[in-house]
């Protein structure tokens, strides 16, 4: 989602509050697992006690060396993914107490215990607030998002409070939502550049398709001429392909299309697999079958009076080739199988 994001243009921004919590989150988890580790050491040091000798060393870190770590790198993935951070929104006291005091969403009151109830929202209210704020910025026609899967940033209140705030902005619960929303462009761009790529082919390979019949004459199976007739081919004295036409290539590597990449561009000299439809028209000469044998429950057997004919047939041939980019362009097209278009 962040590389179709960045592809698009979309900019990213994550709030300080969000980005502090997930700091004391990761934190509290590394003392966790310390404190767990501490207890397993522990009970490794009593097993082993009089019978061997342990070989644990190793130290834990500060604190300080905790956040600093995190901190150090949550800037790599903001400055690779172009991640910008929203600031603290001020806001007095007296109005933050207000907010709780009423309930004004997303503040709410919850069961925190037998017969007793508390108020809970600061962090959601401050990060709501701090969108808002940093929302001012945005342009009339902007279109803007916000991603969360926590109810409280979709029930009427919060949105009652953006809305109060001049601020549009639609709410996801999923990434996933937004990517599929986001990918529709980038698979217009991959489609329209594919669909061009294709229609040069196609216009290339007509311009050479009496240099290619040749080659496809000498991949081409009898069996494959003149299937439309109740005749055998038995010697195709001239062949030419009419048309090619329903090319399809398949996609270069990801790295080479959007999102991965700004433009959809294949690399110079890169080899392109291709299929097309070729139309043919061939001068055969053909014997006839004899299917009485089919219709009276016998034999097949041949005609032994074989009736050969001169006949122009046509058919339909899927053509498998490999082209060669050059300059921007696919060509040099080799023939690599032909069989009847089924």
């Amino acid at each position: 989602m962040l590389g179709v994001a960045n592809w698009v243009g979309t900019e990213l921004y994550i709030p300080k509050i969000v980005e502090d919590e997930l700091e004391g989150q990761y934190v509290r988890a590394l003392q966790a697992s310390y404190d767990k580790l501490g207890a397993d050491v522990k009970e490794l040091n009593k097993l082993c006690r009089y019978v061997m000798t342990p070989d644990i060393s190793g130290s834990e870190p500060s604190d300080d060396d905790i956040r600093r770590a995190f901190r150090q790198r949550s800037e790599q993935l903001k400055s690779y993914y172009k991640i910008s951070t929203i600031p603290v929104f001020e806001m007095s006291l007296e109005s933050i107490l207000a907010m709780a005091i009423n309930r004004e969403q997303p503040f709410e009151e919850v069961e925190i215990g037998k017969n007793k109830r508390g108020v809970v929202g600061l962090q959601d209210t401050a990060i709501v607030l701090s969108i808002a704020r940093h929302m001012q910025t945005a342009g009339k026609d902007d279109r803007c998002a916000f991603i969360s899967n926590d109810d409280i940033f979709h029930r009427p209140g919060t949105k009652e409070l953006l809305e109060g705030c001049g601020v549009k902005l639609e709410m996801f619960r999923k990434v996933s939502d937004l990517f599929k929303d986001l990918f529709d462009h980038v698979m217009v761009a991959i489609r329209t550049e594919w669909d061009a790529e294709m229609s040069q082919i196609e216009a290339s390979l007509n311009e050479q398709k009496e240099r290619l019949a040749p080659e496809i004459l000498k991949l081409v199976s009898l069996s494959d001429i003149g299937r439309g007739i109740w005749k055998r081919t038995i010697e195709i004295k001239n062949f030419k392909v009419s048309e090619f036409s329903m090319v399809k290539t398949e996609l270069p590597e990801a790295e080479h299309r959007p999102p991965h990449a700004a433009v959809y561009k294949r690399p110079e000299g890169s080899e392109v697999s291709i299929s097309v439809r070729a139309s043919a028209i061939s001068e055969v000469s053909a014997e006839s079958l004899n299917f009485l044998g089919l219709f009276s429950g016998g034999e097949w057997q041949e005609d032994p009076a074989k009736v050969v004919e001169d006949l122009t047939v046509n058919d339909a041939l899927a053509i498998s080739l490999k082209g060669t980019v050059t300059g921007g362009k696919v060509g040099e097209f080799k023939v690599v199988g032909v069989e009847a278009w089924r």
